[in-house]
């Protein structure tokens, strides 16, 4: 279970709130930081500074020398003075100095027993002074921010241990919980104030919590341009710029820059965001990276960022503009093919046809035709594709409708057949919506009928609802060529086809011939031999 609100502390230059949490399960502690900047924001920004294996009691903030002070109680109870820079790197002891080669030079103790709870006397914001408590021996110490040269401000505070210390430059006070009292130390005096109930106290007023110089306060230059992190085909990822922090300011806590980002969208070499900055679109964010997204593919956009902050805005500066910068999104899926169709062209042969994109979202696309049984076929849902040999470019688009032929396809099935359409320099694509048709089936089988040693006779159910032209061919093997066969007479359900004048015990090969309304070719079926019918022999009347 954790436990929030331990201890509090205020950075008022940075307009940080730094708080403890504990987990009592684990007996550890954290520390987290709320920007204060943020307020009004939908989300505010909060982050772990630091976690530690022992219970943190006190915690304060020296916002001219960018340093976190904290008491850590270990599970024996004693207590150790920490610090670290307000981010929680450089984290050390703060009496680790005494164990170096100039020990001999401090006055502080080696490891001194630390009470719960400790504060800073920032009367000299640049040398902060650090109290703390000495619980078992009844005295109160002060050090500077290094831990090395320590001195005696109370020699004795009686039976009214601190569990709680301030300071207001002048006077010392301190809280204790157990007797509900506050205690004011007045030279070596120790006077009793009446205010009864008081856990904790902190003094609070404007001379102590000073500001810095203005120029350590406000933004007034940038150190670099806005740099473009990451490029995708519908976002841009920029790292924005830092503000410059001039020499006597690197240690003072800054307040968060707020960063507002414009951009708009650059048609025919003009962008209205570069004139006027109303015409751009807008995000405000206290983060140094920030993606712009929902962008079209293959675009330039103009890219414009201003960067202020609390000071800036109290003090009526303007916020500092850095250089615009052009950024062009990377190539991205193009929209779908348009007014896709397809027509049966025989029975295992179609034609496709379609329109460009309207958007290319590249420099170039390229097309694939694919298609896909709506039944299983011996099991199996059969499927396949190819690339067509056809691109469009920016350059050159031809908004003609493009044609693809598709062979090899099972007669007599109900197909889905849609177009795939490429970005010729990035693994995107996107489908047209697919369309249904049924390839015509195989023309029926041819039968034999009669067969005598000079004549032959078949029978042929046409192709009539979807051949406009049909017929039978035969191939005579003395003579080495396909020809139709003539005599025809058609019935109700098939139609009757003789071949006359042949030769007696001979082989003859059929095949069917038809031409489908939109082909230019007759369709040819079959190309093996399996209507091979052969005439009979010749009889001979013997006499006696």
């Amino acid at each position: 279970m954790k436990r929030a609100g331990l201890s509090l502390a205020i950075d008022w230059i940075g307009r940080y709130l730094y708080w403890t949490e504990l987990d009592e399960r684990e007996m550890t502690s954290s520390l987290h930081r709320l920007d204060l900047n943020q307020l009004g924001m939908e989300i505010l920004s909060t982050e772990r500074i630091l976690h530690r294996n022992r219970r943190i009691h006190e915690v304060d903030v020296s916002p001219f020398t960018g340093t976190l002070y904290w008491i850590e109680v270990n599970r024996h109870g004693a207590g150790h003075l920490m610090r670290s820079r307000l981010d929680g790197t450089s984290l050390h002891p703060l009496f680790a100095v005494n164990i170096d080669s100039n020990r001999k030079q401090c006055t502080c103790p080696e490891n001194p027993r630390v009470g719960r709870t400790f504060t800073l006397d920032q009367t000299d914001p640049y040398h902060p002074k650090v109290i703390y408590s000495d619980d078992l021996q009844g005295v109160i110490y002060q050090t500077g921010s290094e831990g090395c040269h320590c001195s005696i401000l109370l020699k004795n505070h009686g039976k009214a241990v601190p569990s709680s210390l301030t300071t207001d430059h002048h006077f010392l006070f301190w809280s204790n919980e157990t007797e509900g009292k506050i205690y004011m130390a007045d030279g070596g005096n120790i006077v009793e104030l009446d205010e009864p109930s008081v856990n904790r106290i902190r003094s609070i007023a404007s001379h102590l919590q000073p500001l810095p110089e203005k120029h350590c306060l406000i933004i007034e230059s940038l150190v670099e341009d806005p740099h473009v992190m990451e490029i995708t085909s519908r976002s841009i990822v920029l790292e924005l710029p830092s503000p410059v922090s001039l020499p006597d300011c690197l240690n003072i806590s800054k307040s968060t820059p707020r960063y507002t980002v414009y951009y708009g969208i650059i048609n025919d070499g003009f962008s209205e965001c570069t004139d006027n900055l109303r015409n751009c679109e807008k995000i405000e964010t206290y983060h140094r990276t920030l993606e712009i997204s929902r962008l079209k593919p293959f675009s330039s956009y103009v890219v414009r960022v201003t960067v202020t902050n609390y000071y800036n805005v109290e003090k009526g500066i303007k916020e500092v503009v850095a250089p615009l910068i052009v950024v062009k999104t990377s190539a991205g899926a193009p929209s779908k093919p348009r007014e896709v169709s397809a027509k049966v062209i025989t029975p295992n042969f179609i034609q496709v046809h379609w329109q460009p994109p309207l958007e290319f979202n590249d420099q170039a696309v390229w097309y694939e035709v694919h298609w896909k049984t709506e039944g299983f076929v011996s099991g199996m849902r059969q499927s396949g594709e190819f690339v067509v040999g056809i691109s469009d470019t920016l350059d050159n688009i031809e908004n003609s409708t493009k044609i693809a032929q598709v062979h090899k396809l099972i007669p007599g099935q109900l197909y889905q057949v849609w177009v795939r359409v490429y970005s010729q320099n990035s693994e995107y694509f996107t489908d047209s919506e697919p369309v249904e048709l049924s390839t015509y089936p195989l023309p029926g089988n041819i039968t034999l009928a009669q067969a005598t040693p000079y004549s032959l006779e078949v029978f042929w159910s046409p192709p009539l609802e979807t051949a406009k032209y049909s017929t039978i061919q035969f191939y005579d093997f003395n003579f080495g060529d396909w020809q139709n066969v003539t005599r025809i007479v058609s019935d109700v359900s098939f139609t009757r086809y003789f071949l006359e004048d042949l030769t007696p015990k001979t082989s003859y090969l059929f095949r069917t011939c038809s031409v489908y309304e939109n082909a230019d070719k007759p369709f040819i079926w079959p190309l093996d031999s399996r209507f091979n019918f052969e005439t009979l022999g010749k009889f001979f009347l013997l006499r006696a």
